[in-house]
């Protein structure tokens, strides 16, 4: 996941390490990919209402729950209280 860069060289009499730390590139294409995938499925739905409303068939049951299924959600996060 990441890769990691480690230089050492002594500077009046000391030694210096100069660690780096940056993301591999299989992670940053992965990236990109999901990126372009979460455009693809909003334009989707987006194009998906258009033909919706354009067509007056109007927002029935069946298409909100496709359009609902296509976003994304965030994870559920515990709560830091607990009982």
């Amino acid at each position: 996941m990441f890769a990691a860069t480690v230089d050492a060289y002594e500077t009046e009499g000391a030694a210096v390490f100069d660690v780096g730390l940056a993301r591999s590139t299989s992670v940053l294409i992965f990236a990109v990919l999901m990126m372009a995938a979460m455009w693809a499925l909003a334009i989707a739905v987006l194009i998906g209402a258009w033909f919706l409303v354009s067509r007056r068939k109007g927002l029935t049951w069946p298409a909100l729950g496709w359009m609902a299924t296509s976003h994304p959600s965030e994870p559920a996060r515990e709560s830091p209280h607990r009982i």
